[in-house]
């Protein structure tokens, strides 16, 4: 009988001691456009009589290798949350999760509808089971000048979570580096302190509201917009809380990848997930560096022979249709709880 009960007190400690995972994801699904004209812009390059000759076969295709990225980073349990880059619109959305295998998964979203030309938006999917939403609002800045492009909003979306956290997701899609690094760092970081205001309105009466700031940012944590203007850094030179840590500084993976973009040859880790201190506990809803991965199946990836490795798989290089995935890899988180 002892050895029973010693089982059965054990297996009691296992099951106490258990925490359940929270993934969430973020991707950039490069140019989701739908194959219909939105008035006012300019996405003629993805019309079927348009210079890329984008037609719904292209189309439907497009939403099927999204859903399959999604699905396989969820596994056996759909990832909680999800951020998108580059999606043109609602219908885009509505298309996704209802026409392809995502239509079961049960996701809703929230998106914004900004002032870019191109008309290209970020979207939030989350899980109403597991994301109980609050509000949702949007954060723009204006264009400095006459001559600067308008950019993407960034969408702000907050709710409970099953720890009993209040969640507050924050999805970027941060003005390009077309034109040079150095000369459009500017725009970038006018976002990246508009949104450090935000998070600062947010936790300036010490809140236990837990951040999370996810999407394409077109630079490296140790550019000026992460580094100065959010003020955000990696685990190891974090200071005294506040603080906000950049859980995807560093990144590898395998087949010598070093981040979620390769330009000219080169890695570069754009697609970035901060999270605020208060995910860096064990109270509550939390993760660690750790918990920080590129998704990088073989399905993703093709061998560049000019490249003389392995680059991710694109819809489009240049002109020329390669019906592939997306320029960037996805990045996950498992949160715990």
């Amino acid at each position: 009988m002892k050895p029973l009960l010693f089982v059965f007190f054990n297996l009691l400690l296992l099951t106490a001691g258990a925490q359940t995972r929270f993934r969430v994801m973020t991707y950039n699904v490069e140019n989701a456009f739908d194959t219909i004209h939105d008035e006012g812009k300019q996405d003629t390059d993805f019309l079927p009589a348009g210079r890329l000759h984008w037609d719904t076969p292209k189309y439907r295709a497009k939403l099927s290798r999204i859903a399959a990225v999604i699905a396989g980073v969820g596994e056996i349990q759909p990832s909680k949350l999800i951020a998108l880059c580059e999606v043109e619109n609602e219908r885009v959305i509505e298309d996704l999760l209802n026409r392809t295998r995502l239509h079961s998964f049960n996701y809703r979203y929230c998106m914004t509808e900004s002032a870019d030309l191109r008309g290209i938006d970020v979207a939030l999917l989350y899980q109403p089971s597991a994301f109980h939403l609050l509000y949702t609002d949007t954060l723009r800045v204006m264009p400095a000048d006459q001559h600067e492009r308008p950019t993407r909003d960034i969408l702000h979306v907050c709710g409970l979570v099953p720890s009993g956290d209040t969640l507050s997701v924050f999805v970027v899609h941060l003005p390009s580096r077309r034109g040079g690094v150095r000369q459009t760092s500017p725009r970038r970081c006018r976002l990246a302190q508009r949104l450090r205001q935000e998070i600062e309105a947010l936790t300036h009466d010490g809140s236990n509201r837990k951040i999370v700031i996810m999407g394409d940012f077109n630079d490296e944590y140790t550019d000026s917009s992460i580094a100065s203007a959010l003020a955000a850094q990696k685990w190891t030179d974090a200071p005294q809380p506040p603080f906000l840590c950049v859980l995807t500084a560093d990144l590898k993976a395998a087949k010598g990848i070093r981040g979620t973009h390769k330009f000219q040859g080169r890695w570069a880790q754009l697609d970035q997930v901060i999270v605020n201190d208060r995910l860096l506990t064990t109270d509550g809803l939390h993760t660690t560096p750790k918990d920080c991965f590129i998704f990088a199946d073989a399905p993703l990836l093709k061998y560049d022979a000019a490249d003389h490795g392995v680059v991710p798989y694109r819809s489009f290089l240049g002109a020329f249709y390669q019906g592939g995935f997306s320029d960037h890899l996805p990045v996950v988180v498992d949160f715990f709880y």
